[in-house]
């Protein structure tokens, strides 16, 4: 039996000082979050720093699968 366990976004913030993105990662987000408002997420946590800009986001769903 297929039983859905977490979903987790993974924000990833281009700055300009570094060469790779900077992540940031949110645990125990809602069932199925909609992109338009995953992207608004992201672009809400970048807009913290006037130097960065929002990357990318990674949604993570992980499933347990029972006997």
């Amino acid at each position: 039996m297929k039983t859905k366990t977490t979903t987790r976004l993974t924000i990833r913030i281009q700055t300009p000082e570094a060469e790779s993105p900077v992540s940031q990662t949110v645990n125990q987000v809602m069932n199925a979050p909609e992109e338009a408002k995953m992207i608004a997420f992201g672009e809400a946590l970048a807009g913290f720093s006037k130097q960065a800009s929002l990357a990318s986001v990674v949604e993570t769903i992980q499933n347990e699968y029972v006997k």
